[in-house]
């Protein structure tokens, strides 16, 4: 097998250990730390997401220079871009450490009273470890898009899995230990540094990279900014959507509203790691292939193969979210947290034909077309957030999420389908023609499904075990039988060989 497909296999590798980490960690967590910690916890993490937008984008801006210079040749470009982008990103690691500060200093004005004087002291202190650990993540991030660049998904899929394993035991053992939620910040700066350290030796032992600092082509900043600037919209749009509600919540219900709401935002997480583990791998190709010409033929049946692989992934996900969540709730995280399937539900449903087209975000960006789309979102997403105050009031974590379920049902279903037409040519007729020749299979899954539910008695996570994979066998067999076209059923078959 080729690094890219080690590097997807590792990808959905990573995405089940995360699944079965949570499975285990999480209810400990929730119940060594209470909704209250917990919620304070994961506010904390939302308000530095805000400040991490700042590296958003730095692969594609990263890769769209690197693949011009290598196109070239241009070796001694190529380590001054390499130079550039590492002195850019540890200044603005230390900028953003300052900022933190600010921030912390002034947090009481910024998240209002309906906190305890304990929960604003322990914010505070949660607060400086994370912006110690963003200060760390800039310059790390350089090296790793580095490794990316050059298609060692190997090795970033593997320390992703790495990392993904050591967080949870770490932050367990610190738990244990009566750290509390300060425990789990410790935990992912530790991680942070450990995966600091192992880019470094990989990038200068394995990929034998150089970093010139000397004559720096510091014009190249302009068009970097305007390129990156418009990739950091949409992170500032995602933030909006998935992290706004727990400070709309801070402000209007308290901290055990912002735990429930919490809760549902991380399975939808969950869903969206699920779509998102192959883009990185097909990033490379697709900025490859946009310097060719006439390419968008190559782009739309690449568009096309991985959405119908990627429906299959997320369909199944969500239908039996939908069907089996609210017993996975209940066996998970507790009565106190059943509001969070709503949430979820509410979250995941408007995403389902969005997550089947996310590399196209990424051909958007090859041709440099990003900018509109991503003002559009932005536009939509500060629309959630207005609609989002008024039924927080009124309907608390379920009335932020309706807020985001229609709004993002709105941009993703129909105003996204009609700019990939319009913008980059993509084939957005056959991608919905190839969709609907899985359909009638669909249907039929869910009827299954239904019947499943109404037949089994939930009580245990043995007996939520089973059926999931119960359901998960009959899914592969529809999918196989009735949806797989002749390509996918030769795919499988070889994969099968090896």
């Amino acid at each position: 097998m080729n690094q890219k497909k080690i590097g997807i296999l590792l990808s959905y590798g990573n995405i089940i250990i995360t699944i079965i980490t949570n499975l285990i960690y999480t209810p400990i967590m929730l119940k060594i730390l209470g909704q209250s910690e917990y919620g304070i916890y994961t506010l904390s993490s939302s308000l530095v997401g805000y400040f991490s937008l700042l590296y958003a984008g730095l692969s594609s801006t990263y890769m769209r220079y690197y693949f011009r210079y290598k196109k070239d040749n241009d070796k001694e470009n190529i380590y001054k871009l390499n130079g550039l982008f590492l002195s850019l990103f540890t200044i603005l690691g230390i900028f953003v450490f300052v900022i933190m500060l600010v921030a912390i200093y002034n947090i009481e004005a910024i998240l209002g009273n309906k906190l305890t004087v304990n929960e604003y002291s322990l914010i505070k202190v949660l607060l400086f470890i994370m912006a110690i650990n963003i200060a760390i993540i800039m310059p790390k991030t350089v090296f790793a898009t580095l490794a990316i660049s050059k298609e060692k998904f190997i090795f970033i899929k593997s320390l992703d899995l790495f990392r993904g394993i050591t967080t949870p035991i770490i932050s367990l053992i610190l738990l244990y230990n009566n750290f509390g939620a300060v425990g789990l910040s410790i935990a992912v700066l530790c991680c942070t540094i450990l995966d600091l350290l192992f880019n470094i030796y990989y990038c200068f032992k394995y990929l034998s990279n150089k970093f010139y600092f000397r004559n720096m082509n510091f014009k190249l900043l302009p068009g970097m900014f305007s390129f990156s600037f418009f990739i950091m919209l949409q992170a500032v749009m995602d933030q909006l959507n998935w992290q706004i509600g727990k400070l709309v919540l801070a402000r209007t219900s308290g901290s055990e509203s912002i735990a429930v709401y919490s809760v549902g935002v991380q399975i939808n997480s969950l869903f969206l790691m699920f779509s998102c583990a192959i883009l990185g791998v097909f990033s490379p190709q697709i900025y490859k292939l946009a310097q060719e010409k006439n390419a968008i033929e190559k782009l739309s049946e690449l568009f096309c193969k991985v959405a119908r692989f990627q429906y299959f992934i997320v369909f199944f996900i969500w239908i039996s979210f939908v069907i089996f969540g609210k017993s996975f709730i209940l066996l998970w995280a507790g009565k106190g947290y059943i509001n969070s399937y709503y949430v979820a539900i509410l979250l995941m449903t408007p995403l389902i034909i969005a997550l089947t087209q996310n590399i196209a975000i990424e051909m958007l960006r090859a041709y440099n077309k990003h900018a509109l789309w991503n003002i559009i979102h932005l536009a939509f997403a500060i629309v959630n957030f207005m609609i989002s105050i008024p039924l927080a009031i009124y309907y608390k974590e379920i009335g932020t999420a309706i807020g985001t379920c229609i709004t993002m049902g709105i941009v993703t279903i129909i105003i996204d389908n009609i700019y990939y037409k319009k913008i980059i040519k993509l084939d957005i007729k056959k991608y919905f023609i190839e969709i609907s020749k899985i359909l009638p299979t669909s249907i039929i899954i869910c009827l299954i499904g239904i019947v499943l539910y109404f037949n089994f008695d939930i009580n245990s996570w043995l007996d939520f075990f089973v059926v999931i994979l119960v359901f998960f066998i009959i899914y592969l067999g529809c999918i196989y039988c009735f949806a797989f076209n002749k390509f996918e059923k030769t795919l499988i078959k070889n994969i099968r060989r090896r």
